[in-house]
C-alpha cells in the first residue's frame, strides 16, 4: 500500500499538496524541515495522520511516540478526539495488525494498537504511553503539562514518574509545538534539549507549527502554488473576513452594542475581550439584552471547560456540528480562545492586542470559507503601547480584508514589532538539566523553585497569580483531635488535578475570598506553596494579596464560591452537588463504606476520624485505578516473589531493547539491569515492613494494605 492510500485509510480525506509533500519526506525519515509554515484552516492537526503514516511505512526510522503540544488549557482538546477517530478507523485493519507487531506487550484484539493519552483534565493521563516504550503512542498537552515533564518535574504526578515520563518525552519522539510563535521561551528549551540528545541512540525530533513564525526562524517548508490553487485549500485561505477598525471610549459598552445588532442573524458569534473583567462586563450586557452567551476564560474550573464542549449552544461553533441549538449564540472569550480550539464564527467582534494575537483571532473567523459575508470588528482604545500602534497600523495595510491569503503577504519584520516582546530566555545547560534530575532534590542552588521561567520566560511585570480548588478534607481534618494527620502526605497521595483547579489574578482570588469570609470567617482553608507545604488557616485571616502569591487555596466544599461557569466568585451559594470533583472521572475514589470496592482498586489512605467518645466509626477510604492515581497505591492481589519478578523485568527490558533496534551489547546491559533494579528488596527492613513470613521466598509487592518502611528506601 502507498503513502497516499494509508493516510486516505486513516483520515478518509485525500491529501492536500503540501501533506503529499510532508508525507515523502517523513516517510524517509527526513525531518530538516523543523519550522513548517501553515495557514489557518489548511489542516495542520493532520501532521498527526502524516506522521503515523510514515512510521507504519517505516518503522526502523520513524519515532514511535508523538508528542503534540498546544499552547493553551482550551475548552477541549479536539486534537484528541482527531487521534481517536484515526484509532477507531484502525481497529480490526491489516494497518492495525503491523502497528501492533511493534508492540512488546501484547495488545488484544479489540485494544486500539494506538496508545493515546491527554495529559490534562478529564482526559487525565491514562499512562497507555509510558507502560510500553515499544507501542506507539500520540501524547497530547499543554506546554507546562508537556514541559514541565521533560524538566523531571511533572506537573499533577509523583516523584517516581518523573524521571520515567522525562525519559520516554525525551527520547525516540516527534515534538510538535503548534503555534510556536506564541511561546518563544518553550521553543527554545526544545531546540536546546534536541541539540543535547543528538548523539543518543534515538534523540527526539522537533517541528514547529505556526502560520506567523517570527523573524529568524528557518521556515523550511511552506505551501506552494499548488496548495493555493487546490479547490479545498483555495476557499478557506481565501475565505472573506471584512475588516473594519473603530476607536471608543467605553470598550466593553460598544463591544456589547456592536454584537447586540446580530442578536437575530440565528449564527454563532464570537466576541474576544483582552481581559476578564471586559469579557465579564461583555457577558453581563448580553445576557441583559436577552441573549444567549456562553464565556470561555482562563479563569474557568477544569471541569465546566470539559463540559462546555458538550453544550449544544458551544457545538455552534464546532466543525461539522449537528447541534440542536439553532437561534444565535455569543462565545465571549479571553485568550484561552485565540489557541487550540477548532471554533468557527460567523461574524467576530473583539478589542485590540498584538499583532501575533490578532491572527489567531481571525483565525476563528469564517476559517473553512463557510459565511460569505463574515465581518471582524475592532474596537480600540487610544493606543499608546509601541506594540498595539504598530499592530493598528499593520491592520490598517490589510484594506480591510483579513484572509488566511492576505495576512500571508505581511513581511515578517513588521509582524514582529508589532508582536510581543519575546521574553527573556533562561538558558539551559548540562548543569541545570543534572540539577533537575535529581527529583528527590530540590534544594540545590542551581535548581530553580519554579519552571515557570524555563517554559515561559522572564516577564519584567508579571501578575502573580493564584489556584484555587475545594476538598472535602479540608473541613473533615478541621477538628484539632486530627491536627497529628499531615495535609502534605494526604495532597501527595491524592494531588490535586487540573480539572478540580481554576487559577485567577492573586487580586482577583483576594477580592472573591473576602466576599466568601463575610458569611464564612471562620471556615478552614489550606494555603499550599510552590513546595508543597501547607498552612492551616481561616478564610477571615486572608486578608492580603501577596500572601495568595503562587499559591493554591484549597477550600472546604461548604463555603460555595464557584459560579455556574466555572469562575472563582464570592458571591456563589454551595450547590447541592459537592464542589470536590477529585473522583469527577471514576479514576479515584473516597468513600465512608467499610466494604472493599474491588479488584480494580488499590488503597491509598485509611483515615479513622471518629472523635473522641463516638459510638460509630468514621473510617474514610481513599482508592485509586491502575490507570488513575499518581501510582503509589501499595496493596496487590496476588504474592509476586522478588526472584521471579526480576527475571520478568529482565526478559520483558531486552525484548523491548531489541524491538528498538539496540544492538546486542546494549540489550544485554538494559537485561543486567533488570535482574537487580529491585536489588535492595531483598535487605530484611523491607521485607519485614512488605509483610513477608519467616521461611518464605522474598517478596517483591507489599502483602499488607496498611505498608510502611519507616523511611527506608530500596533503591538505595
Amino acid at each position: 500500500m502507498n503513502l497516499k492510500s494509508i493516510f486516505m485509510e486513516l483520515t478518509k480525506n485525500s491529501p492536500f499538496p503540501w501533506q503529499e509533500r510532508l508525507l515523502e519526506a517523513w516517510s524517509k525519515a527526513d525531518f530538516s524541515s523543523d519550522v513548517l509554515r501553515l495557514e489557518t484552516g489548511t489542516g495542520k492537526t493532520s501532521t498527526i495522520a502524516i506522521w503515523l503514516t510514515a512510521l507504519i511505512a517505516n518503522p526502523e526510522r520513524v519515532p514511535r511516540r508523538l508528542v503534540y503540544v498546544v499552547n493553551r488549557r482550551t475548552v477541549v482538546d479536539q486534537t484528541t478526539a482527531e487521534i481517536n477517530s484515526i484509532t477507531e478507523r484502525l481497529l480490526g485493519t491489516d494497518l492495525d495488525s503491523s502497528l501492533k507487531r511493534l508492540s512488546v506487550l501484547s495488545l488484544a484484539d479489540n485494544e486500539p494498537s494506538l496508545a493515546v493519552s491527554t495529559l490534562r483534565g478529564q482526559l487525565a493521563d491514562n499512562r497507555l504511553w509510558s507502560a510500553d516504550p515499544t507501542r506507539p503512542s500520540v501524547i497530547v498537552g499543554t506546554v507546562d503539562m508537556i514541559g514541565s515533564r521533560l524538566l523531571f518535574g511533572g506537573y499533577g504526578i509523583g516523584w517516581k514518574s518523573q524521571p520515567l515520563h522525562a525519559g520516554f518525552l525525551g527520547q525516540d519522539s516527534l515534538i510538535i509545538h503548534d503555534e510556536c510563535q506564541l511561546e518563544p521561551a518553550f521553543q527554545a528549551l526544545l531546540e536546546t534539549i534536541n541539540s543535547n540528545q543528538r548523539n543518543s541512540p534515538r534523540p527526539p525530533k522537533v517541528i514547529a507549527l505556526s502560520a506567523t513564525p517570527r523573524k529568524g526562524q528557518t521556515t523550511e517548508f511552506k505551501l506552494d502554488k499548488t496548495d493555493y490553487k487546490h479547490r479545498i485549500l483555495k476557499k478557506r485561505l481565501s475565505a472573506p473576513k471584512i475588516l473594519s477598525i473603530d476607536p471608543t471610549k467605553n470598550l466593553s459598552e460598544t463591544l456589547v452594542n456592536k454584537a447586540s445588532k446580530y442578536a437575530d442573524c440565528r449564527r454563532p458569534i464570537l466576541i474576544f475581550a483582552n481581559t476578564v473583567a471586559d469579557a465579564l462586563k461583555i457577558e453581563k450586557g448580553l445576557t441583559k439584552k436577552k441573549c444567549t452567551t456562553r464565556l470561555l476564560t482562563g479563569t474557568i474550573r477544569g471541569l465546566e471547560r470539559d463540559k462546555l464542549v458538550e453544550d449544544p449552544a458551544f457545538q455552534r461553533f464546532l466543525p461539522n456540528s449537528e447541534s440542536a441549538f439553532d437561534d444565535t449564540v455569543f462565545l465571549i472569550a479571553t485568550s484561552a480562545g485565540e489557541v487550540g480550539v477548532n471554533l468557527s464564527a460567523a461574524h467576530l467582534i473583539c478589542d485590540l492586542v498584538p499583532f501575533e494575537r490578532m491572527a489567531q483571532r481571525f483565525g476563528r473567523l469564517n476559517r473553512f470559507g463557510e459565511y460569505p459575508n463574515a465581518s471582524a470588528e475592532v474596537c480600540h482604545l487610544s493606543a499608546k503601547d509601541d506594540c498595539l500602534i504598530e499592530t493598528l497600523a499593520l491592520l490598517n495595510s490589510l484594506d480591510g480584508d483579513a484572509s488566511p491569503s492576505n495576512l500571508a503577504t505581511l513581511d515578517a519584520g513588521q509582524r514582529d514589532s508589532a508582536s510581543t516582546a519575546v521574553p527573556e530566555i533562561v538558558p539551559a545547560t548540562d548543569v541545570l538539566f543534572d540539577a533537575l534530575s535529581l527529583t528527590t532534590i530540590r534544594d540545590l542552588p542551581t535548581c530553580p523553585d519554579s519552571l515557570d521561567s524555563l517554559l515561559h520566560g522572564v516577564v519584567d511585570k508579571e501578575i502573580p497569580r493564584t489556584t484555587v480548588a475545594w476538598r472535602q478534607e479540608v473541613e473533615e481534618l478541621d477538628d484539632i483531635e486530627f491536627s497529628n494527620i499531615e495535609p502534605e502526605e494526604l495532597l501527595q497521595s491524592f494531588r490535586l488535578k487540573p480539572h478540580e483547579t481554576l487559577s485567577d489574578t492573586s487580586k482577583r482570588v483576594l477580592d472573591q475570598l473576602k466576599k466568601l469570609a463575610k458569611e464564612h470567617s471562620n471556615h478552614p482553608l489550606w494555603l499550599i506553596d510552590l513546595g508543597g507545604k501547607i498552612e492551616r488557616k481561616r478564610l477571615g485571616q486572608i486578608l492580603d494579596k501577596d500572601l495568595l502569591a503562587h499559591r493554591t487555596v484549597l477550600l472546604p466544599p461548604s463555603v460555595g464560591g464557584l459560579s455556574k461557569s466555572g469562575t472563582l466568585d464570592g458571591k456563589a451559594a454551595p450547590t447541592e452537588a459537592s464542589l470536590d470533583v477529585s473522583c469527577h472521572y471514576k479514576d479515584r475514589l473516597r468513600t465512608w463504606e467499610t466494604e472493599w470496592p474491588g479488584e480494580e482498586w488499590t488503597l491509598i489512605r485509611r483515615l479513622d476520624l471518629t472523635l473522641e467518645g463516638e459510638e460509630e466509626a468514621r473510617i474514610w477510604s481513599w482508592y485509586e485505578r491502575a490507570w488513575g492515581g499518581d501510582g503509589i497505591g501499595q496493596q496487590t492481589s496476588k504474592v509476586v516473589f522478588l526472584e521471579d519478578h526480576a527475571k520478568t523485568v529482565a526478559k520483558l527490558a531486552r525484548s523491548m531493547a531489541e524491538s528498538l533496534g539496540f544492538d546486542s551489547e546494549i540489550c544485554s546491559a538494559i537485561e543486567f539491569a533488570g535482574v537487580k533494579h529491585d536489588q535492595g528488596k531483598s535487605r530484611r527492613t523491607w521485607q519485614a515492613a512488605a509483610g513477608k513470613e519467616c521461611d518464605s521466598p522474598d517478596v517483591a509487592k507489599p502483602l499488607e494494605r496498611s505498608f510502611s518502611n519507616a523511611g527506608f528506601r530500596h533503591e538505595l
